[in-house]
């Protein structure tokens, strides 16, 4: 209790909307945008706000853009390369229609970057070689090139036709390994599972775990640096 009291007491409101309901977020740690997705209950609908951060503690922020998507659409997952000066974020209609968006960081020139046979549920960028790996509701893993002006894809691995019992719902990279939440249907468990981001085997399950929980893993790798990156400046324009 003493704990979360200190939580609570040491917490900082930095945006606020009487109209959205916030859901998830992401950051740019290199240009400081953060991607702010948001449902509508008025209307139904649901996107993202970004927003960019004028000090460095991220306590002034300043409205750039909004990327709205009809009620039609569902947003399912977000991913930000600060590198190649990307934002990711796919939607689905329905269990046939399911689209990959592409934006530059501060939402401009959006377009359809994949459009794919099911929805996806989550996704997650390799940023040492630069791919985009999407997890889909059929238990499909796959991966795309987005370094290059074609997105080759690569089937990594499929839970379906592996083990049916398996119902993944989170995908995560950690250096070479792809860290998959999966619901065990046998034993109401939810399993931690480690698979080759090459799909070459399996390694391991990391752990097992009583609720749905999705791991996030951070390291050297997986966030890059301002030294490192060689896309805009934005904090020059605004």
């Amino acid at each position: 209790m003493n704990l979360k009291n200190q939580l609570q007491n040491n917490a900082t409101q930095i945006w606020s909307s009487s109209l959205f309901q916030f859901t998830l977020i992401k950051i740019d740690w290199i240009h400081r945008f953060i991607y702010a997705f948001y449902n509508d209950p008025s209307s139904s609908s649901n996107g993202i706000e970004i927003l960019y951060a004028n000090k460095n503690d991220y306590t002034q922020l300043t409205f750039i853009n909004r990327l709205t998507f009809s009620n039609m659409k569902t947003i399912s997952s977000i991913n930000v390369h600060p590198l190649q000066g990307y934002l990711y974020i796919s939607a689905y209609y329905d269990s046939q229609h399911s689209f990959i968006y592409r934006s530059l960081l501060d939402g401009s020139n959006l377009e359809v970057f994949l459009i794919l046979d099911y929805p996806v549920l989550s996704m997650t960028i390799d940023y040492r070689h630069p791919r985009l790996y999407v997890l889909l509701s059929n238990g499909e893993i796959e991966s795309y090139s987005i370094d290059t002006s074609q997105p080759w894809k690569k089937n990594i691995y499929n839970f379906n036709s592996k083990n049916l019992d398996l119902k993944p719902y989170s995908i995560d990279i950690h250096d070479d390994i792809l860290v998959v939440m999966v619901f065990n249907t046998t034993d109401s468990i939810y399993d931690e599972i480690w698979i080759d981001k090459f799909g070459k085997f399996v390694i391991e399950k990391n752990r097992k775990l009583k609720t749905p929980m999705i791991i996030r893993y951070i390291h050297e790798f997986k966030y890059p640096n301002i030294e490192t990156s060689d896309s805009k400046d934005y904090s020059n324009t605004l």
